[in-house]
Order: C-alpha cells, then sequence, then structure tokens
C-alpha cells in the first residue's frame, strides 16, 4: 500500500529526497551487478544460481533496492534531488573498467545499451511519474558527497546512499556516515525509504507486468526511429527482461536465498 500522505508531500514541487550517485549508478547502470554475476550467471541458462556469499547478497540487494525505489518514487510522483556527478559516472562505467582501461567493442556496446534503453524506455515510459531535480555541478567524490549532506541539510531531506553499506555490515567509519551524524542529516538505504510505503510484492509483479507489455510496443517505436539494430535491441530487451525478474522474483534480504531456475531462452 502507498503511503497517503506522500502525494501531499510531493504536490508543493519540492524534493522529498536527495539521491546519492552510487543509487542512481546502481538503477541506470548494470555494470556491478553484471561484472559481479557475468562469470556465474548465463542468461540463457536453466541451470540453478545460487547466491548464498555476502558478496551476491549485496550486489542483488542493491540492484533490487535502487529499482523498488524508483517504482515507488513513480507510483507517488516524488520529486527528487542528485548531481550530475551520476550522469558522466554512468558514461564513465559504460566505457572503461574498474582500472581506467577502455572495454572491448562488444562490452561497451552491451553496457551502453543497457543505460539507453533504461532511459528511453523504463525510466521514460515505466517510470515517468518520477522527476529527479539534477543538479549540473564538476564535484566528484568527496565534494560531490559535501554537496549532497549540504543539501539535505539545508532542505531538511533525508539523504538516500549506499555509502558505507558492504557485504559484511555497515563501516561506521565511512566519511560521509560521519558527517552526516555531525551535521544532523538522516542517512537512509533505498528500502528503509519504501519499506513500510508500499507493497513491495505488489508493486514489483505490476512493475514486470507493465514491462512485458511495453516491450513490443517500445520495440516496435525503436526500429521505425532507427531503421535498424534489430538484433541487438532484441537481445537487450530479453537481457533485461531476465535481469528485472532476476532481481524482483528474489529477496536478498532473506534468510536464505533459494536456487533460482533461469528463463529459458
Amino acid at each position: 500500500m502507498i503511503s497517503d500522505n506522500c502525494d501531499m508531500v510531493t504536490s508543493k514541487g519540492e524534493p522529498i529526497a536527495v539521491l546519492d550517485t552510487n543509487v542512481v549508478l546502481d538503477l541506470f547502470s548494470w555494470h556491478d551487478f553484471h561484472d559481479h554475476f557475468g562469470r556465474r550467471v548465463t542468461w540463457a541458462s536453466a541451470n540453478n544460481v545460487r547466491l548464498d556469499d555476502p558478496q551476491s547478497r549485496m550486489r542483488m540487494a542493491r540492484a533490487r533496492e535502487a529499482l523498488l525505489l524508483a517504482i515507488y518514487l513513480h507510483k507517488t510522483r516524488a520529486i527528487t534531488f542528485s548531481i550530475s556527478e551520476a550522469e558522466r559516472l554512468v558514461i564513465r562505467v559504460s566505457q572503461f573498467d574498474a582500472k581506467g582501461k577502455p572495454l572491448s567493442d562488444d562490452e561497451r556496446g552491451y553496457k551502453e545499451a543497457f543505460v539507453k534503453t533504461f532511459l528511453w524506455f523504463v525510466k521514460e515510459r515505466l517510470l515517468v511519474g518520477w522527476q529527479d531535480a539534477m543538479e549540473v555541478t564538476d564535484a566528484e567524490g568527496n565534494d560531490a558527497d559535501d554537496i549532497l549532506l549540504a543539501h539535505a541539510k539545508k532542505k531538511s531531506l533525508p539523504l538516500i546512499t549506499n555509502e558505507g553499506f558492504t557485504a559484511t555490515g555497515v563501516d561506521r567509519k565511512n566519511r560521509m556516515r560521519r558527517k552526516a551524524k555531525k551535521e544532523g542529516v538522516q542517512i537512509v538505504r533505498a528500502a528503509d525509504f519504501y519499506h513500510d510505503k508500499m507493497d513491495v510484492e505488489v508493486e514489483a509483479k505490476a512493475f514486470f507486468r507493465r514491462f512485458r507489455a511495453e516491450t513490443p510496443k517500445y520495440l516496435k517505436w525503436y526500429l521505425k526511429k532507427h531503421g535498424r539494430g534489430k538484433g541487438a535491441i532484441q537481445r537487450i530487451l530479453r537481457d533485461l527482461d531476465r535481469y528485472y525478474d532476476f532481481i524482483l522474483s528474489n529477496d536478498p534480504n532473506a534468510p536464505r536465498i533459494k536456487p533460482i531456475k533461469r528463463i529459458s531462452p
């Protein structure tokens, strides 16, 4: 159930929360998720996949919670605040690996395709109710964190972030967490923001139904607009379908993640 007070909060046209770059990145790009699971998950496989280790549970949680947060923000027609660091990093991780080495043409094309499909299809058609007021800035790293913290403090808004959340628990010594505590800024994970305001299972299923219903329409639009690339767009839509099914069908916060049967091609 969506909280009744959300529309009242957003009706003023003001942001209801500040989004950290790492949350935006988990939503707009599957680079960390894909890089972690790519060696163990073949999307066309029907084999069971075990996800019991802490690192896998964290990657599952971050991807799932970012998407559920976006679903919640769409449902409540919310406005959020973020900075353009996220936009630059999304482009960067789609073109270079963690060491700054350029990706192969296939890898770059695949990751860029996810970002473009998310923007043009998922965000613009399925999550259109959510607006993000992005401030343009050259700041990165700690400087970017300070801008987000300052805005959250000035506007008395919660800061939704993955800072300090690791595979082994919460790092209390994390810089942002320490500074937030000192400045009186509330830090929350994505799940903390929506968990008591939304029926997660109902909304996850509703989103996935809409995704599958709109996929043929988007494919038709894409081919009409671009006139080529049918095989490539069909592949990314297929893999995006499996990705969303993968993260929405399994709760990484459950005591144990059961084996997952992959969807047949």
